[in-house]
């Protein structure tokens, strides 16, 4: 992605004219820069957003267009527009740098090797706002679901940045680091972990509600498996943990309170102790990568700081988004 830039251009230059010698004559002008938005990332997860001014001599749209002083002749000032425009152009070139506008850090799920890398990048003109999506190797996360700008960028008065994150890429999280062995897969039959538990588990999904466009409570639910090995009753079942991501006063919460068995292959009457698998580990680690994931965004800018203020959360079918209030300050 590109942008244009607008800049006065000022000074004097030195001519030297046929029979008049050599002449100092004012230099007026505007410059249109066309220059490219680059994401970086760094080995410590973040991203630099950088403006590459040393491009701007790859884009046509780059141009000056130049006032020469009437103190010469007309001619002259003809003859010398355009080899003088090529030549600024090429000095600015060289003597401009890159502008690093902002760092940002990207999610951190606590998964060895997991990446998040731009994929893609968009201007929003409605919003007047930079729309940056990332894809993932997370294990078994779907491919071809990219993130659009459209729920996003649904901004409410005074806000003006947003993050927004597809939920199952959380389930395939905690489904990574169970098979890490970072998270229990083994607990007892009344959900507490446990080396040794007959009771295995594997997660079925994360629920968010849709058409949610801006308010300050989203239902979700966690859905898991749960089956048993070994000496014992054999038998599995599917439940299904409930709550709500929520906004008070500016700060986050996830809240899963309910539990209720969905599925199972004996009378769910007889699971014994289903009330406490709400609290068993991997919901935690589900509760504790969302609100890292949906954190206040982690920016920082050359010279200045952000003040944010979580603001409102929206949802679709497969997104969910906090937005912000941002102030910045510079010292």
């Amino acid at each position: 992605m590109c942008f244009n830039l607008a800049a006065n251009l000022g000074g004097d230059m030195v001519v030297d004219v046929p029979l008049l010698g050599r002449q100092r004559v004012p230099l007026n002008g505007d410059v249109k820069l066309v220059a490219p938005m680059i994401f970086n990332p760094k080995d410590d997860g973040t991203i630099e957003m950088i403006l590459d001014l040393t491009k701007i001599g790859d884009f046509a749209g780059t141009a000056l267009s130049l006032e020469v002083s009437k103190n010469l002749p007309e001619a002259i000032g003809r003859a010398i527009r355009q080899p003088l425009a090529k030549e600024l152009t090429s000095r600015l070139a060289g003597q401009l740098k890159p502008v690093h506008l902002a760092t940002f850090a990207t999610p951190e799920f606590g998964i060895a090797g997991v990446k998040f890398i731009p994929s893609s990048l968009a201007f929003d003109s409605a919003n007047q706002a930079i729309f940056v999506g990332f894809a993932t190797n997370l294990p078994g996360a779907p491919q071809g679901q990219a993130l659009n700008s459209k729920m996003a960028l649904q901004f409410g008065e005074g806000e003006n940045i947003a993050v927004a994150l597809q939920p199952s890429l959380i389930m395939h999280a905690v489904s990574a680091a169970i098979q890490q062995g970072t998270v229990p897969r083994q607990y007892s039959l009344q959900g507490k972990a446990s080396a040794d538990g007959p009771a295995h588990v594997t997660m079925n999904g994360i629920e968010i509600a849709g058409q949610n466009a801006s308010t300050t409570s989203t239902p979700l639910g966690v859905g898991f498996r749960t089956w048993t090995m070994g000496t014992g009753p054999c038998f599995w079942f599917d439940a299904l943990v409930s709550g709500a991501v929520s906004l008070n006063q500016s700060k986050l919460a996830i809240n899963l309170n309910d539990i209720k068995v969905v599925n199972a292959s004996v009378a769910p009457q007889l699971i014994q102790g289903i009330a406490n698998w709400k609290g068993a580990e991997f919901v935690k680690q589900t509760k504790r990568v969302m609100e890292t994931t949906l954190a206040e965004p982690k920016f920082a800018i050359p010279g200045g700081a952000l003040q944010l203020a979580a603001s409102s959360l929206g949802s679709d079918a497969t997104t969910l988004t906090l937005r912000s209030k941002v102030k910045l300050s510079f010292e």
